[in-house]
Order: C-alpha cells, then sequence, then structure tokens
C-alpha cells in the first residue's frame, strides 16, 4: 500500500534540507523542487521514474488495444454468424413454402423412419431379455 500523500515535515531524500513539495507518482518517494520531474501530468522523483512509468504506460495502452481487436473482431463474428443463421432460417422457411408437399414428405419419412428405428429397437430388447 502506498504512503499517505501528505506532505507535512517531509523532505527529500536527496536533500534533507529541502522540504517535500510532491510525491513521486511512480515510487512514492517525497520529493523536493530541485529533484521535482514532471511527465505526463504526474510528479516524478527522477528521469528514471518518469521513463519506467512511461514504459509501463506504453506496454498497458499496447495490452488495451490488443484487447479491443479481439473483442472487436469477436463481436463481428457474432453478428456475421447471426445473420447467416438467419438467412438460412429464411431460406428454409421460404423452400417450404414454396413445396410444401415434398417437406411434407420428408417430414413423415422421418416420422416413420424413426418408427421403425424404435421398433427395432424394442425387437433387440426383446431378444436380449427373452
Amino acid at each position: 500500500m502506498p504512503p499517505t500523500l501528505d506532505l507535512e515535515g517531509k523532505v527529500c531524500p536527496r536533500h534533507s534540507t529541502m522540504p517535500a513539495v510532491a510525491r513521486c507518482f511512480s515510487c512514492f518517494k517525497p520529493v523536493c523542487e530541485i529533484c521535482l520531474v514532471q511527465a505526463d501530468n504526474h510528479d516524478f522523483c527522477s528521469e528514471k521514474c518518469a521513463e519506467s512509468h512511461a514504459r509501463t504506460d506504453r506496454s498497458f495502452q499496447g495490452f488495451l488495444e490488443v484487447e479491443r481487436q479481439i473483442r472487436r473482431k469477436r463481436n463481428i463474428r457474432r453478428v456475421i454468424s447471426t445473420v447467416v443463421f438467419f438467412f438460412i432460417v429464411a431460406g428454409a422457411i421460404k423452400f417450404w413454402i414454396d413445396n410444401p408437399e415434398l417437406v411434407d414428405g420428408w417430414i413423415e419419412a422421418g416420422i416413420s423412419g424413426f418408427e421403425s428405428a424404435r421398433d427395432m429397437i424394442k425387437e433387440t430388447i426383446q431378444g436380449f431379455t427373452s
């Protein structure tokens, strides 16, 4: 947990006679006016801390951008899949409306095929039990 931001009575670690005017955004050390480095709208105790923060921030921003791209691609795939699914369903419904006898014949064949499969399973089970 970072130290409190209260600077009352705090002095710079490098200049023990200088009062602290800020805390380093990176390491939270008290900083005097002499050591103060401002970068990216933050106060730092040294160029090293400022550069370290900038590198970390760039890495994090790059990570966030990659995550956004992955999310965007995933959403585009979902939209395309949904549209394709609805076109297939609409095509099937249109085919059924245009060819009701053919589709009804397929359905009846499927039902009778199911019934014959059910009868075969019953016969097989009866053969094992007798």
